[in-house]
């Protein structure tokens, strides 16, 4: 049985695909807290931000979800 207690903690991480070192480095240590705490990352399939975060989580063995959309809201 799944109770909420059971359930880990998801934070969302969103961001530009296109980005300079400065912010791709914070973005990596983003990464890096949310999965040192034990919470799971959801973040987009691209480059940029939501890339940087992914890498900075999986590197401390972190568990990422990645959403990838072919077409843009209008």
């Amino acid at each position: 049985m799944i109770t909420m207690s059971s359930l880990k903690k998801q934070i969302v991480v969103v961001g530009n695909n296109v980005t300079g070192s400065e912010v791709y480095a914070l973005a990596y240590e983003v990464g890096s807290e949310i999965a040192k705490k034990g919470y799971v990352l959801i973040c987009g399939g691209r480059g940029g931000v939501m890339e940087a975060a992914c890498k900075g989580a999986k590197k401390n063995k972190g568990l990422t979800v990645g959403i990838f959309t072919r077409t843009r809201c209008k």
